[in-house]
């Protein structure tokens, strides 16, 4: 039993603050994402904060538009609602 969990399929990369970028501020922030039947994203929140806020933000907006295969009941086979927690990381060694 159990559920399969979802997978990502498509990655929006997170827009590195300008800010953050000029004071060499690089860091990973946990984000946990609703994601719903259809593979879309609803509520997203930072349960491991990079302790910057202005990454934290951008994490949180590049999840938004990221987009799912959805998690499914073993079950059922049927997709179902489920939340995953994702790191996003800022590093300015990759830019």
């Amino acid at each position: 039993m159990g559920v399969t969990p979802p997978k990502v399929l498509s990655r929006v990369q997170p827009v590195y603050p300008e800010q953050a970028r000029k004071n060499g501020v690089s860091g990973t922030v946990k984000v946990k994402a609703l994601v719903f039947k259809d593979g879309s994203v609803g509520q997203c929140l930072v349960i491991g904060s990079s302790g910057y806020p202005e990454l934290d933000e951008a994490a949180l907006n590049a999840v938004q538009a990221w987009q799912f295969s959805p998690a499914i009941d073993r079950a059922t086979k049927q997709p179902v609602k489920s939340y995953v927690v994702l790191p996003v990381l800022f590093s300015l060694n990759e830019r």
